[in-house]
């Protein structure tokens, strides 16, 4: 499991394979070349040192000049994309994330329409982690996107924070069936959170749960799911998993305690896929038009959280109800083929 982002980018790709586009593609630091496309150009970018001195020396120097930490990291390409890219046409270029956006001019001279996949607005989580560079990404916001024939974003609330109409791609998954729920052994975590622990505000979120919510529940074991860092001395981390379903299958409460971030979280939508009741902050079931105590449960405070995980943790009945509600949800709106029909009615992509 590698997170949200990479899930909506293989939502698309299936869905042009499907209606027959012959698709190529860029790709920037890929693991391995995915099998079945038409060509591949694959980017490795240069390796940064984490170490707290040496991130405060880049962005000092991003910060004097004004450009977004990933626009500015996946920068610099152009002349490796352009010599690939001689000779190529093509109907459609998809750039997925706003880092690549500033790519629209170069796509544009190979490409009939050009799409930005916003997985988030950038400048709305910069944000809501106080990080200094909200201007910088506003004003690229404004410069770029109305450069796009189309531009997707994951809610109608992410749809009104940009400068362009756009059409809302919701966030989905693949259509999975329910897996088995096993008993969750005495001892054993009742509580987890899944995604991708190198995503700071994934981080910010569960060092919340575990310093303001985790001792008002008496420490009950708790587990993080999904891809961690060194830096995550809190829960039991489970490292990466090929598939989140199963895992959260084996807990009674899935947590998405996020106080940052923009988009719509795929965690809420595996939980419901896995038929495992939620309870999330606002900000982290935003945009899937919930209500609170029909789909999942939301609070906001450590002490509202904390009732709230309890509240489920002692009631199997309401454990059951929510259970039953978000796997409706996942069904009835969030599964690939659902999303698909948004782009086709918005002939979005062609």
């Amino acid at each position: 499991m590698h997170g949200g982002g990479p899930l909506r980018t293989a939502s698309i790709l299936e869905y042009l394979r499907k209606r027959d586009f012959a698709v190529d593609l860029i790709l920037f630091d890929a693991p391995s070349e995915p099998p079945g496309f038409e060509d591949v150009l694959s980017i490795n970018l240069p390796k940064h040192s984490r170490s707290l001195a040496a991130r405060l020396a880049r962005n000092a120097i991003r910060f004097i000049r004004q450009v977004p930490p990933l626009v500015d990291r996946f920068s610099g390409y152009e002349k490796l994309m352009a010599k690939w890219l001689e000779g190529r046409t093509y109907d459609v270029a998809v750039i997925e994330h706003f880092w690549a956006a500033p790519y629209v001019d170069l796509l544009r001279r190979h490409a009939v329409r050009v799409v930005c996949d916003l997985h988030n607005v950038e400048s709305v989580w910069l944000k809501r982690m106080r990080l200094p560079f909200v201007g910088a990404a506003r004003r690229l916001e404004h410069k770029l996107l109305p450069m796009f024939d189309t531009v997707l974003v994951t809610s109608k609330e992410d749809a009104a924070r940009i400068p362009v109409p756009s059409v809302v791609y919701p966030n989905a998954l693949p259509f999975r069936e329910k897996p088995v729920r096993p008993p969750v052994p005495a001892g054993q975590p009742r509580i987890a959170m899944s995604g991708n622990f190198d995503f700071a505000p994934n981080v910010q979120g569960a060092r919340w749960f575990s310093r303001n919510v985790w001792p008002q529940l008496d420490h009950i074991p708790w587990k993080l799911i999904g891809r961690c860092s060194d830096q995550m001395p809190f829960g039991v981390a489970t490292g990466a998993v090929e598939d989140a379903l199963p895992e959260l299958a084996r807990v009674e409460v899935a947590i998405v305690p996020l106080l940052a971030g923009s988009g719509t979280r795929l965690k809420i939508l595996e939980a419901w896929a896995a038929g495992t009741p939620v309870v999330s902050t606002t900000i982290g079931c935003e945009g899937l038009g919930v209500t609170s105590g029909v789909e999942l449960l939301i609070g906001d405070t450590p002490e509202e959280f904390a009732d709230a995980v309890l509240r489920l943790l002692d009631s199997k009945h309401l454990r059951a109800a929510l259970a039953i509600m978000g796997r409706r949800r996942y069904e009835q709106e969030f599964t690939w083929p659902k999303a698909w029909e948004k782009l086709d009615e918005a002939r979005a992509l062609y």
